[in-house]
Parts: structure tokens; sequence; C-alpha cells
């Protein structure tokens, strides 16, 4: 959307700062937010926890980590009927 879907490193910078302001607003304005793009990435998690340390809200924020455990081949026939 934002990116013409075309990875690169800016334009993967750009979309973290997009989603980074996202969640900080919601947290403000005492949403749940949850954030399903981790990829299972510990720097991913790590950079996110820093990130919203600082905050006026973080004593009161909770994280949790979901891993779903979905298989390949159920992934891949997903991917097959999704519409684009």
């Amino acid at each position: 959307m934002v990116d013409d879907s075309k990875w690169s490193k800016k334009n993967e910078k750009l979309i973290d700062n997009l989603e980074y302001s996202i969640v900080d607003i919601a947290l403000r304005e005492g949403y749940n937010v949850v954030v399903d793009d981790t990829n299972g990435s510990q720097k991913r998690l790590d950079e996110m926890n820093d990130l919203f340390s600082f905050m006026e809200y973080s004593d009161n924020l909770e994280v949790k980590v979901v891993f779903i455990d979905t298989p390949l081949e159920e992934c891949i026939a997903r991917d097959e009927i999704r519409e684009v």
C-alpha cells in the first residue's frame, strides 16, 4: 500500500516507523494492541519493547508473545486461495 509492494531498506524503515506510530497512538488512547508481523524475530520484539519502554504508559504495558504453529502446507494452501 505505502511502498507499492516493493521491498527496500528505505521502504522497510518507513513501514516500521508507521507501525510504531500507530501502536503508540493506540496505546496512548487506551486500546489493546496486537502486532502480528514480528515473524518470530527476537530482534523485532526487542525493538518494539525498547521503543515503548520509555513511554508514560509503559508501567501498565503487558507484552505477550504467542506463537501460532501453522504447518507450511496450510500456509501455502491459504496463499493459493487468497485474493490479490
